[in-house]
């Protein structure tokens, strides 16, 4: 059994336009070159910033930085840790990384951005454990994305400490903290601000220098590998770039430096979008059904959840309510929560009127509206002005854009707050707003307390926990509890006559960073390292690649638990009021030899479901196809068609033609089954025979009893042979790599050689030494024609598309390089007489 590969081895601006704060109070300090001491006075507030961020980033998963324990939750065990594996054993292995041979016969690995290739921090599984690789990837990313907001903060003319609220408003916020899970979402958003304060300082003062600069930022969501944060970062660079020109005059000479971001920004990044859009081109990524697309759409009752911590997710919950809540699923974010303690803080920016203010008030309306989803019409409507829009899902991710938003304005509003001694109007709205935050909270927290029986009796499934109403809703009311004080201490500010400005700020930044560490640490849950490195039973009798491939059942596909196990879903034998929920789904779902867990351990799965919607037109079909074959003759059929010698299962019904392998006691309520599939194909072999059929009927000459797999082969294509009774060969795989196969066969007469892996268009061969076709062979494979004899099969994989992003990304960071070089040794002009 392969070893997972971590095992084997592993090391000052002017005042600016779109500002009216006054310098005293807002603004970068001023340079004071050849001072060493004003130098590092005027980096102290940043160096305390960040501190600060630090200290929150470890408040927010103490169990993870200070505990040692591991990330693991959702989307990071299931699929996340799976990738990195494979990443890491191709580069082990001397292959490019371009080809993932794990996954559904395999799949583009390169093109697919989930998998980073090209971030920065990526390169660094090579020398740690994943585990501990990703804790430091959460953490540089949350200081990051705070160091974003507090530079921007500063730009529009907020004092260090409001600008550090700000920071710490977005970094602990709830949309902000769910990313965790989501590894190219938290990595592309953490981006986002740092768009913002390019495009504003390029706005401010265009230069090539500036373009670069902002070019570069905008293209490090790209490689991150989120669609969704890219356009944000780049509306919110456009918004703040456009919004600091402020009059045509100055319009006209920034356009040429926008234009040169842009293309700085698709030149570096084109190594990631090259080869992404043509996979996009080739998969049903834009063709997904809009009720797949809208999935975790956000209702408009959960927008409360915004103002107010009543985080329902861990809660036993309803079938109804959940349905309602969060499409019958766990929330896309877990929490909404955006802090009671900065909605004064928000108004005050507001009635301010400043147009750093209007910008993000417009930019939280638009995503808020695209936040609604199936709930709105007007999602529906910008993706038939957009179609290219299609390929975006799940429109709860606009919440982490609006919730940036409003950590700004906090950050704005605390700045004209604290700055407004002499303004009563300012002074007074925050002490109104902060009194109706503070009742707002007490309100909620009346209600719940008080009606506790009737609240847990709409919400709460009996059958789903033992324990009362309160100790099932303890969590909810503590976390109302701690808004209210929360809230209450902001109207304490807001109230108390005006002494020190600093300090002040200093007692509101504290404020944020209280109510939202208490809101959402230890949101995103942490266990033992041992989930990852225990191995599970079931593994001993698996074949390593690649010499068969496994099957395992997803039961979380429709109908099927309920059809073969009698329950929805999967059950676990230890009741879940005794065993953290999170934790104990994980460990029983790797050791339950879920699909996507296959490849963590180096085994090759086989017709697994197409969750991201990147697999091409005949592949889907293929595994659409077995999915409808279940519980008949068909299913046996196409197993051993894809050369899947083992299937993983819960249950018996239907696989009695299958030959008992292992059973182990698993922690689910039923036992791992695993079976051999009888007579399955090996992954390479010869056939003297060749049937022709289009994509439509090409299914059905797979079923139909005459077919015979070892004899002959379905081509998209071509003329039709009958295979000659004497015909006799062999194929073996002499050298296995992702992204090369080696196959020596020998035929008796002319015939095609099948290797059972995925055809891609950029899959090449050569036949001893010279260029051979390479045909779609049984809907989804690969198959050379061969002459009679011995030769030497090499399929090599080399997408046109990913060489030249590398090519075009290689030339812009050239040219970047000379225009800065120029720049920085460019001699200064001479002042007029």
């Amino acid at each position: 059994m392969a070893a997972p590969a971590h095992e084997r081895v592993r090391g000052a601006e002017a005042e600016v336009p779109l500002s009216t704060a006054p310098a005293a109070t807002g603004g970068e300090a001023p340079r004071r070159d050849g001072d060493p001491l004003a130098a590092w006075q005027a980096r102290g507030p940043r160096v305390a910033a960040v501190a600060a961020f630090a200290v929150i980033a470890v408040a927010l998963f103490p169990a993870a930085f200070l505990g040692g324990r591991v990330f693991y939750y959702r989307d990071i065990h299931l699929q996340w840790a799976p990738q990195m594996e494979v990443l890491v054993r191709c580069v082990l292995g001397g292959s490019w990384p371009v080809w993932n041979p794990y996954a559904s016969f395999g799949q583009p690995l390169l093109a697919n951005p989930n998998y980073e290739v090209y971030y920065p921090t990526t390169a660094l599984n090579l020398l740690m454990k994943p585990w501990t690789y990703y804790r430091s990837f959460v953490f540089l990313h949350f200081v990051l994305a705070a160091g974003g907001v507090h530079a921007l903060a500063r730009r529009l003319g907020a004092s260090p400490i409001a600008a550090a609220a700000g920071g710490i408003a977005w970094m602990a916020s709830g949309p902000f903290v769910s990313l965790v899970t989501l590894w190219n979402h938290l990595a592309a958003a953490a981006w986002i601000p740092w768009s913002a304060w390019a495009g504003h300082r390029l706005g401010t003062r265009p230069s090539a220098g500036a373009a670069v600069t902002w070019g570069a930022v905008m293209a490090m969501p790209v490689l991150a590998g989120s669609p969704e944060m890219t356009l944000c970062a780049g509306l919110f660079g456009a918004a703040f770039a456009l919004g600091a020109v402020r009059s045509r005059e100055r319009l006209w000479p920034a356009l040429p430096a926008i234009a040169l971001s842009a293309l700085v920004a698709l030149g570096l990044s084109a190594a990631q979008w090259a080869p992404s859009l043509e996979l996009a081109r080739r998969s049903r990524r834009a063709d997904y059904p809009a009720a797949q697309r809208l999935l975790w759409s956000i209702p408009p009752v959960m927008f409360a959840q915004g103002l107010l911590p009543i985080l329902l997710d861990e809660q036993p919950l309803r079938p109804a309510v959940r349905a309602s809540l969060y499409d019958s699923r766990e929330p896309f974010l877990r929490s909404l929560y955006l802090g009671l303690s900065c909605a004064p803080l928000v108004a005050v920016a507001l009635v301010s009127r400043r147009r750093a203010a209007l910008v993000l008030a417009g930019i939280a309306a638009v995503m808020a509206v695209i936040a609604l989803g199936r709930h709105s019409p007007a999602l529906s409507a910008m993706e038939a002005l957009l179609p290219p829009l299609r390929v975006l899902r799940f429109p709860a991710k606009a919440m982490v854009p609006l919730s940036l938003a409003w950590a700004l304005l906090a950050a704005l509003g605390l700045q004209a707050w604290v700055a407004s001694s002499a303004d009563g109007r300012a002074r007074f709205l925050a002490r109104i707003a902060s009194a109706a935050a503070a009742l707002a909270a007490l309100g909620a927290l009346w209600l719940v307390w008080t009606h506790l029986p009737a609240v847990a009796f709409v919400l709460i499934e009996p059958e789903f926990t033992h324990r009362t109403a309160a100790e099932t809703l303890r969590p909810v009311v503590i976390h109302l509890a701690a808004a209210a004080l929360a809230a209450a201490a902001m109207m304490a500010l807001a109230w108390r006559p005006p002494r020190s400005v600093r300090r002040t700020a200093a007692l509101a930044a504290a404020t944020i960073a209280v109510d939202l560490v208490l809101a959402h640490s230890g949101l995103t849950p942490a266990g033992d390292p041992e989930l990852f490195t225990a191995r599970p039973p079931a593994l001993a009798p698996l074949p390593r690649a690649p010499a068969g491939r496994v099957f395992s059942f997803d039961y979380f596909e429709g109908g099927l638990a309920e059809r073969v196990l009698g329950h929805h879903g999967y059950l676990l034998k230890v009741p879940r009021d005794q065993w953290p929920v999170p934790w104990a789904d994980a460990a029983a779902l790797r050791f339950g030899l879920y699909p996507s867990v296959l490849a963590f351990w180096g085994i090759q799965d086989g017709f697994r479901s197409d969750w991201l919607g990147l697999y091409p037109p005949p592949m889907t079909a293929l595994v659409s196809w077995t999915r409808r074959a279940l519980f008949t003759p068909a299913f046996h059929r196409l197993l051993r068609i894809g050369a899947v010698s083992q299937v993983v299962a819960l249950h018996e019904e239907g696989l009695e033609d299958l030959v008992p392998a292992a059973r182990v006691p698993g922690l689910f309520l039923e036992d791992v089954r695993v079976f051999t599939v009888p007579d399955a194909l090996p992954e390479a072999y010869v056939v003297g025979g060749v049937r022709v059929a289009g994509d439509t009927d090409a299914g059905g000459v797979l079923v139909d009893a005459s077919f015979d797999p070892r004899r002959e082969v379905v081509l998209a294509s071509g003329a039709a042979t009958a295979a000659p009774e004497s015909f006799t060969g062999e194929a073996r795989i002499v050298d296995w790599r992702p992204d090369r196969v080696a196959v020596d066969a020998r035929l008796s007469a002319p015939g095609q050689l099948v290797l059972v892996e995925a055809y891609d268009p950029s899959w090449r061969a050569t036949v001893d030494g010279h260029r051979a076709e390479v045909v779609r062979a049984n809907v989804g494979f690969r198959a050379v024609a061969l002459t009679e004899g011995s030769h030497r099969v090499v399929f090599t994989y080399r997408p046109v598309a990913a060489m030249a992003g590398v090519v075009a990304s290689l030339v812009t960071v050239v040219a970047c390089a000379v225009v800065l070089r120029r720049r920085r040794f460019e001699a200064p002009r001479p002042e007029p007489a």
